[in-house]
């Protein structure tokens, strides 16, 4: 089974990949270029940036 889940994989991928492409050399699309670990992408970085914007709202600006 776990041949098959890969194979798969990689065939939606090869489709997903060309369709894409169509699209971009038909005009209909641009691909942005990114960093591979932008932390624009990461998630997790995501997170923490809106944990620190809630905390800092909470803390009160003078004593």
């Amino acid at each position: 089974m776990c041949g098959s889940y890969h194979e798969a994989w990689r065939r939606s991928t090869i489709t997903l990949l060309g369709y894409l492409t169509k699209k971009e050399i038909d005009g209909v699309l641009h691909q942005m270029t990114w960093p591979p670990h932008s932390p624009n992408l990461n998630p997790f970085e995501m997170v923490w940036d809106e944990l620190d914007r809630r905390e800092k709202e909470k803390q009160p600006t003078s004593a």
